[in-house]
């Protein structure tokens, strides 16, 4: 289960805030993309908790005292309803019909659950009422800010006058809007990271990319691009082979500072396996742009260096630009962004993968990343369930995100998981300690990356610095059950198109069952004739033949494929007693012309399911 060890003993002597100062909702908005709140140190009272909350046969029925915030909550439902009823009012949020509260990324609908990271405000106390047949938990962080602040109570009526400000927040999250800082142009360096020999000095500048940003204020956003004509190797290489570095304290571009980050530069970004697109808008990588983005903000007092270390053979030439606030050292916050990175050791758990701090510190976010060949490669108990981004909306905020990025569906993972303005705090000691449980196999490893604020002063427990060979995962182990040799997995495919009306989920199979992956994609249509498209690209035009794996069984119906809309060969009948695959079918072979806007689609025939495992597209 997830551990949090906190002493507040000493949190009146570290900051006390103003008597009952009104915390408006437009605050607390701003919160939800702008994290400079974080950078201060915890109040005398404030504190935070992360619940999970078991719902019996339908009904749940919690009591929160206030004041406090609920920043996210996460139901395994979308039909029912929940409530927060007040002294003299109330909030209601039909789970069928969310729309009417908020847009993504404040309020998902992930097919299968609901997630809400709209702040929720209670003044004084409310009473959490869960009405949902097909729910059996549900998610809670609540930030409790302290006595000193005071809240409204996020009534229907209330957030109604929130309207404008609600729908401009979503704008930030949507057109993906950096801060605005006062510095202007944005400072930038363009420059290279060397692969260094055991023969060069340690101190020596020839090897890394070194930028050092003089005086004392807030970067509150940084992108980097790789401006290579060629890449210099291969992407999983790379991005585990250069280590980022944040300093404080640097004289010089030549003296050493107070280290508060040091982590694998694709781990730092939440993308430790390839560049994959990540939409979260605090971390992650623009497909469009191909930049890195970071917009946790990293403040300093005296001087900050950002370095990349590389040691792979070649070169990595780098170009960095920066958002930056400039600010009389005496007003900079408390607390500054902290990054670490720990391989866990032992084969059946996670337990030694752990983040333990002395000193005043609030967590953030944290990733987990591990490769393994298990058909079972996370227990999720009642402390982890995931959403998994192979079949996602474009915007998240917030949840357990599983990434699978590997061979095979249990090859290369990774889940993140966001805290937001209910970060875990301590002004004394923090320990965090996600303990998941892993397939006993050797082949399986894995590690933990944390992003937290935390004071120059704080001593982090076990920070060491990994050599290559203990950053790199070892080779892609193979998957231990049956694997279609290069087919196209459906539930990989991020957004498949469908008709409207029908509905999509991924579903795990028995490893008994010759499913490819043991993971297939369900499409329940809501009208005979519909169909789910599949877009693929042609890099040379030929003939093409195509075979396509579905799922038989007594839930599964009649399937015509289409290939650009037409209906090529035959219709096949996926009902039977037993559930199982039809073997791989050849369709035909059709010609096709290079292009990116080819289609693949399945048509239901009477209305049924089809279950898509896999299809291969071949040129002969």
């Amino acid at each position: 289960m997830i551990t949090f060890i906190m002493s507040l003993c000493s949190l009146q002597m570290l900051g006390a805030l103003p008597q009952t100062q009104e915390l408006s909702y437009s605050q607390l908005l701003s919160q939800t993309y702008d994290l400079r709140h974080l950078c201060e140190l915890p109040a005398a009272d404030e504190r935070s908790e992360q619940l999970r909350l078991a719902v019996e046969e339908g009904q749940l029925e919690y009591e929160i005292a206030g004041p406090a915030v609920v920043t996210r909550l996460f139901i395994d439902a979308t039909a029912g309803k929940i409530s927060l009823d007040f002294a003299e009012d109330s909030f209601v949020m039909d789970l069928s019909d969310t729309s009417k509260l908020a847009a993504a990324p404040l309020v998902v609908n992930y097919g299968n659950a609901t997630s809400v990271t709209l702040p929720l405000t209670i003044a004084a106390n409310a009473t959490l009422r869960v009405s949902a047949s097909a729910a059996s938990y549900v998610e809670l962080d609540v930030w409790y800010p302290g006595s000193a602040y005071s809240l409204p109570d996020s009534s229907n009526k209330f957030l109604r006058t929130q309207r404008d400000k609600i729908k401009r927040t979503i704008e930030v999250f949507v057109n993906n809007q950096h801060p605005v800082t006062m510095l202007s142009p944005n400072p930038q360096k363009i420059g290279a990271t060397y692969y260094r020999s055991k023969d060069l000095p340690p101190s020596t500048t020839n090897g890394e990319f070194r930028w050092l940003l003089r005086g004392s204020g807030i970067v509150r956003w940084f992108e980097l691009e790789f401006v290579h004509k060629v890449a210099p190797a291969e992407t999983v290489e790379l991005l585990r082979s250069l280590v980022l570095k944040i300093e404080h304290g640097c004289e010089s571009i030549d003296d050493e500072g107070t280290t508060v980050a040091e982590i694998p530069l694709g781990d730092f970004f939440s993308a430790y396996r390839d560049a994959s697109v990540n939409n979260n808008y605090f971390l992650g990588y623009n497909e469009q742009s191909q930049r890195f983005h970071c917009r946790l903000p990293i403040t300093f007092k005296k001087n900050l260096r950002l370095s990349i270390v590389s040691d792979i053979p070649g070169m990595s030439r780098l170009k960095m630009i920066a958002g930056v606030d400039r600010m009389d050292p005496k007003t900079v916050p408390a607390l500054t962004l902290r990054s670490n990175f720990v391989r866990a050791v032992g084969s059946s758990s996670a337990e030694s993968a752990q983040l333990n701090v002395k000193g005043a510190a609030r967590l953030i976010a944290s990733m987990f990343s591990f490769t393994s060949p298990s058909s079972s490669q996370v227990i999720q108990d009642q402390d982890f369930g995931f959403a998994s981004a192979s079949h996602l909306p474009d915007l998240t905020h917030g949840e357990q995100i599983l990434r699978r990025e590997g061979p095979g569906v249990f090859g290369n993972n990774s889940f993140m998981r966001w805290y937001l303005s209910a970060a875990p705090s301590s002004a004394t000691e923090l320990s965090y300690n996600p303990a998941l449980k892993l397939a006993d196999d050797e082949k399986t490893n894995y590690c933990l990356s944390t992003w937290w604020f935390g004071s120059l002063d704080a001593k982090v427990a076990g920070a060491v610095t990994y050599p290559q060979a203990q950053r790199l995962h070892a080779d892609n182990p193979l998957p231990t059950f049956f694997v279609v040799d290069g087919a196209n997995e459906a539930e990989h495919i991020a957004k498949p198109r469908m008709s409207t009306g029908s509905t999509i989920e991924v579903e795990l199979v028995d490893s008994s069952h010759e499913v490819s992956s043991l993971q297939f994609t369900k499409w329940m249509p809501s009208a005979p004739m519909q169909a789910i498209l599949f877009d693929y690209s042609i890099a040379e035009s030929g003939t093409y033949s195509f075979e396509v794996q579905l799922m038989t069984g007594p839930s599964f119906g009649k399937a015509q494929v289409l290939i650009d809309g037409k209906a090529t060969g035959e219709v096949i009948d996926c009902n039977s007693g037993d559930v199982g695959t039809s073997g791989l079918i050849a369709v035909g072979a059709v010609r096709m012309m290079a292009r990116n806007s080819h289609v693949l689609g399945f048509r239901s025939v009477d209305e049924k399911a089809i279950g898509i495992d896999c299809y291969i597209i071949k040129k002969l």
